[in-house]
């Protein structure tokens, strides 16, 4: 099996010292933020399944993410070792795992823009786009990095050179155009309607798309090393880095959903809104009124009752807003009552002396 569709000049992987030094770096720091990364998604498992005895699709994504991203980071390693040979299987392995990852942090960063869009139904149409958009590349890799890597001829080799980094590219651009479209969401849906608690989460996510931006061009430019199967070593540290961005953000946004806007309101369970507009007249009563969007003139407060990572199976019709209107009657006083009355009965009479006839 493991000289099935070998091409007829196939030749073993032969990495140098140099090579094996940097694809040593690469796992060990690998394996440093696989352990972090493995610590911080118990917690959040730990804390779904108190709450609702379930896994979420969120757990779901974050497990699948880890456990591929770290077992090709030790088949690649032991490969180059050449502790596994090369093969259809070895390279068959390789690339079912890479697909997985991609398709794991699509969805994610999509589970999380989710959480701001109104309309269930583009989320839905959203995630199906990426996820046949990631497909189309992962049957083109399946097609010509296996026979290029096999070494079936030279004709794959050359397309594989070129294709290699045009599909890293476009997954770049897919990356970066999720996480600025959730920021679009973040300025435009809340930050601009009062919620100017959200400004955190905002910068933070501008930071977070140059580090994950830098960890795809980083993947290209280790395509140039010597030894071009090399760079296969940093694709699980690549995606176990955006692994932990996106599950620090899961936490940022549960701190940002929960923290007060201003302290000086109640604290209320849910949202709340505190209008600044001035009203006309007072009365007696109190209403509740949910709206999916946001009304300007509204000083707007969104607050989780706990703590919550699957956002988008709770808020079903994403962040949402309740307008919270307290209506308060002044009483009169009865002697105010008594001139007021006083003042009537006059006016009433001076009007009947003046203009009867």
């Amino acid at each position: 099996m493991g000289d099935l569709w070998k091409g007829p000049n196939f030749i073993e992987v032969d990495a140098g010292e140099n090579d094996m030094n940097i694809a040593s770096i690469a796992w060990g720091i690998s394996l440093g933020v696989g352990l972090f990364t493995f610590a911080k998604g118990m917690r959040q498992t730990l804390k779904s399944w108190r709450r609702g005895r379930r896994m979420n699709h969120y757990i779901i994504l974050l497990w699948l993410e880890w456990t591929s991203s770290c077992i090709m980071s030790a088949v690649t390693w032991c490969y180059l070792r050449n502790y596994i040979p090369g093969g259809f299987p070895v390279f068959f392995t390789l690339i079912f795992l890479w697909c997985i990852q991609l398709q794991a942090l699509i969805q994610i960063i999509i589970n999380r823009i989710a959480i701001l869009m109104v309309n269930r139904q583009n989320a839905k149409r959203l995630k199906i786009y990426s996820f046949l958009i990631i497909l189309c590349i992962n049957i083109s890799v399946f097609t010509i990095w296996i026979p290029a890597r096999l070494q079936v001829n030279k004709t794959w080799i050359d397309i594989n050179k070129v294709w290699d980094r045009i599909e890293k590219v476009i997954f770049l651009v897919v990356d970066a155009g999720l996480n600025l479209y959730f920021i679009h969401l973040v300025r435009s849906r809340l930050i601009a309607n009062g919620l100017t608690k959200y400004t955190r989460l905002f910068r933070f996510n501008l930071g977070m798309i140059a580090v994950s931006m830098t960890m795809d061009i980083l993947l290209i430019a280790m395509m140039s090393l010597p030894n071009d199967i090399v760079y296969v070593q940093f694709h699980p540290l690549a995606y176990l880095v955006k692994l932990h961005i996106e599950m620090n953000m899961a936490d940022l946004i549960i701190k940002v959903v929960k923290a007060s806007n201003n302290s000086d309101y109640p604290d209320y369970s849910g949202s709340r809104s505190h209008s600044t507009q001035k009203k006309s007249s007072k009365q007696t009563g109190k209403s509740k009124v949910p709206s999916a969007m946001f009304v300007g003139g509204n000083t707007t407060f969104i607050e989780a009752n706990t703590d919550d990572i699957e956002l988008v199976d709770r808020l079903e019709g994403g962040i949402q807003k309740t307008t919270r209107t307290e209506v308060v009657v002044k009483q009169t006083r009865r002697s105010e009552y008594d001139d007021v009355a006083s003042d009537t009965g006059s006016t009433r009479q001076l009007q009947r002396e003046h203009f009867t006839v």
